[in-house]
């Protein structure tokens, strides 16, 4: 009976911070807390367990120590240590959540996909509506920037799109087509280009290994909303001239060349942009603030912070996770819903995967507590495949 309470008390906060994720960042820090100390509590009373054969545990594992050890031989070392934790909680929620996932069956995983894509919605049609009426120039969530929250719509767009058919998700084809629009058009507002490019890809692989005609009929619906919406038209012609519409970003490449060869190992140790880039005085406006302030990329930031074997395993994280995603795909005992999914999480993590090309996910307070939730639920789809597997 104890473990039983103190199963839906660990289902109870999992839902609570699957909600705040895009609502509060002080709302989902307290709840990602709740669940560390629960976690904590289930181990030590021998309520959980930490057993896994997640394939993805090695490389994230280096990644985390790799940054660990730049952090302590970083030259500003009283800068960088603030990573330590300020960052150390989405580390950590990865065993945290890959503990809770397995002890969920399939009902309470399902609740727990339809309150992330339920908030998803609520969030996008609030952000659409602030928009509509005049008082923001381009979405965002009550918690984040429109960058932030693209990604975020993007990596659930991936989810989505591969579970058309999943009824226990979407009871018709109708509500999965209004969940798709809408995320499209939050996608489509917050004018970030990157993710523009990104749903494009995703609606293109939706095509080619799910339904063609959908896809088309999806692409259309997007390319009329921008041909007759001017400002996504003067958004979408600055991707003829991408160096010349950088937003910094060509300058900070420039300034990471000069001096990329100076900490090749272990890099300059996190946090130290501001510090270390070398062209001060272009990334500050004349009242001394600074407009440009992180590497962006999490490519660069990944190899300028924690040198080439942070970048390495941040590589080798992502070559693991579509090399088992790709197996797990191949098994043929394996049933339509676990495959969706599966296909969705790997969607999602191609989005996340192209976002590191212009800005990132690492050190975001909330797309990397989502990066750690989608990585979790692949692990735990991932050891339920091979388990039953090798059952058979």
């Amino acid at each position: 009976m104890h473990n039983l309470r103190l199963h839906k008390l660990f289902f109870a906060f999992t839902l609570v911070y699957v909600t705040t994720m895009i609502i509060s960042v002080s709302l989902l820090q307290i709840s990602a807390g709740a669940l560390f100390l629960l976690w904590l509590y289930g181990l030590l009373s021998k309520t959980i367990s930490f057993e896994t054969k997640s394939p993805f545990l090695i490389w994230f594992g280096v990644f985390v120590v790799v940054r660990i050890v730049s952090i302590l031989f970083s030259e500003h070392f009283d800068i960088s240590v603030t990573s330590l934790w300020t960052e150390i909680i989405y580390y950590v929620l990865f065993f945290v959540l890959l503990s809770f996932l397995k002890l969920f069956d399939d009902r309470q995983r399902n609740i727990i996909l339809r309150t992330i894509l339920t908030v998803a919605f609520v969030a996008t049609l609030y952000a659409l509506g602030k928009y509509v009426f005049g008082f923001e120039k381009r979405i965002s969530s009550t918690t984040a920037g429109y960058t932030t929250f693209a990604l975020y719509l993007s990596v659930l767009l991936g989810v989505v799109l591969f579970m058309e058919k999943r009824k226990e998700i979407f009871t018709n084809s109708y509500r999965w087509s209004i969940t798709v629009l809408f995320i499209l058009a939050g996608i489509l507002f917050t004018f970030s280009r990157m993710h523009w490019v990104i749903a494009f890809l995703l609606i293109g692989a939706y095509g080619i290994f799910r339904n063609k005609r959908i896809a088309i009929g999806l692409g259309i619906i997007v390319l009329l909303v921008f041909v007759f919406t001017p400002s996504l038209v003067k958004r979408g012609t600055t991707l003829l001239n991408p160096l010349d519409n950088s937003s910094g970003r060509t300058l900070i490449w420039q300034g990471a060349a000069t001096i990329a060869h100076e900490h090749p190992v272990l890099g300059f140790g996190p946090q130290t942009f501001k510090t270390v880039f070398p062209i001060q005085n272009k990334i500050k406006n004349p009242a001394g603030r600074y407009f440009i302030t992180s590497w962006e990329s999490d490519f660069l930031r990944t190899y300028m912070e924690t040198g080439v074997l942070g970048i390495l395993s941040f590589l080798g994280l992502f070559g693991s996770i579509f090399y088992y995603g790709r197996k797990i795909l191949k098994l043929e005992h394996i049933d339509v819903r676990q495959r969706d999914l599966c296909f969705g999480l790997l969607a999602g993590m191609v989005a996340f995967f192209l976002t590191c090309f212009t800005t990132g996910f690492v050190a975001a307070p909330i797309t990397s507590h989502l990066f750690m939730f989608v990585l979790a639920l692949l692990s735990r789809e991932y050891e339920n495949a091979f388990s039953n597997s090798n059952n058979v």
